[in-house]
């Protein structure tokens, strides 16, 4: 069987599997997708590509389709305003699109930003029909266990890169990331998000911890200086959210113990002092540095400033503002946003994260889901200054995916209290 043919089956009988699995239970086929998510095994056709999650997807929302599952939770209150925003994010994507050059990339995440928003509305609608988090607690373990081990392996087999500081070379491991910084990001999500579902206890505690701890290692040695960062901040802020009192006293100090046990690691290997700087003190052949490209998504934005250059143009529109020697993203999702899409897209997607943290941050106590996406969009806001990440899907769908499940949780949550207080206050 050819390469082509090959891959179509695999897509067709992935696709037929995650459509059993929903058909039997919505979360199951939520779980697979979000397991998945990091191994795609892609293909390129024409300005996209297939992959396996994307076959998964599609069977997942089939299913749905086909159970009918009700599709009222898609205007829950906590789902509301981060599914106006994941709309308005694919319609500034496609305004842009107009503007650019090179029209297949800007196709290409027109497509994306179609696919997040598909991803997020079937997490709303499979969690709202089978709420069951320890479900979605397992499998977020589950993926976020195996990808660690296949990226701490590296340390053995051999890292995808490193870096060479203080006159010495440290592997970087990446996993089935594209890179040690989209690595970071996957553990943006993960780690927050099993930290939450270890404070709700719903879940067995084992495996959560285990996964927890993998996780950890892994994590710092990626050596990406915003994600050793962001992922310790997004933890504090679940602790602060989602506990009170002596427990929340515990496992605040757990974090610190665990922030600060990296530190000291790194610090021992001498590299406590590239944290001094998020630039790059070399200039990688092809990357350039985040002066320069941040420099450049600015020119091109002063230049564009409504529509920007369009979705997936900044890596190729680079020459025109003098970076003639580099081909890649900006660097910072915000910034990236204001070059790509101009001041329309920036808004949306600044608007989206807001709407995220805010909707899902006042009612966090109330939902371990709700807790766990709310930490994941606190790592990926703050690391995504620094660093590109959504652009990515092995990060990307995975972030969406759980913040369907979390929004929907929010909402129900607070649907089931307010329901309660109308019951009290009538007796």
């Amino acid at each position: 069987m050819s390469g082509l043919g090959a891959g179509a089956a695999a897509y067709a009988l992935l696709l037929i599997a995650s459509a059993l699995l929903t058909l039997r239970r919505p979360l199951y086929g939520l779980a697979l997708l979000v397991v998945l998510d990091p191994f795609d095994w892609s293909k390129a056709v024409g300005p996209t590509t297939l992959s396996l999650p994307k076959a998964a997807l599609l069977g997942f929302l089939l299913a749905l389709a086909l159970r009918r599952t009700p599709l009222a939770p898609l205007w829950g209150v906590a789902v509301r305003p981060i599914l106006l925003g994941a709309t308005a994010i694919l319609i500034a994507t496609a305004l842009a699109a107009s503007q650019a050059d090179y029209l297949a990339p800007a196709l290409r995440e027109t497509a994306k930003a179609a696919e997040y928003l598909a991803a997020f509305a079937g997490a709303v609608v499979a969690f709202a029909a089978d709420p069951d988090e320890r479900v979605a607690a397992y499998a977020v373990a589950a993926g976020a266990s195996l990808v660690a081990v296949l990226a701490l392996g590296q340390e053995w087999t051999g890292a995808p890169s490193a870096l060479v500081f203080g006159g010495r070379t440290f592997p970087r491991i990446a996993g089935p990331l594209e890179g040690p910084n989209q690595l970071a990001g996957y553990f943006d999500v993960a780690l927050p998000a099993l930290l939450a579902f270890l404070l709700s206890g719903r879940a067995a505690r084992t495996p959560l911890a285990i996964a927890l701890g993998l996780c950890i290692c892994a994590d710092a040695l990626t050596l990406s200086r915003a994600g050793i960062l962001a992922a310790p901040a997004a933890c504090c802020a679940v602790v602060a959210a989602g506990a009170s009192g002596a427990r929340a006293r515990r496992y605040a100090i757990a974090v610190a113990a665990a922030a600060a046990l990296v530190f000291v690691t790194l610090s021992g290997l001498g590299l406590l002092a590239r944290f001094e700087t998020f630039d790059s003190p070399e200039r990688p052949t092809g990357l350039g540095t985040r002066a320069e490209l941040w420099h450049a998504a600015l020119a091109l934005w002063r230049a564009h400033p409504w529509l920007g250059v369009g979705g997936g143009n900044f890596e190729l529109e680079l020459p025109r503002v003098g970076v003639t020697d580099a081909q890649t993203h900006a660097n910072s999702l915000y910034l990236q946003s204001l070059a790509e899409g101009g001041i329309v897209l920036f808004a949306a997607t600044a608007g989206t994260l807001g709407a995220a943290l805010v909707s899902l941050g006042r009612r966090a106590r109330r939902s371990a889901p709700a807790l766990a996406a709310f930490g994941a969009t606190v790592a990926l806001a703050l690391h995504q200054i620094f660093d590109l990440l959504v652009f990515f899907p092995k990060v990307g769908l995975v972030w969406w995916l759980l913040l369907g499940a979390g929004a929907a949780a929010a909402s129900r949550a607070t649907s089931f209290t307010e329901k309660m207080n109308a019951a009290t206050t009538a007796a």
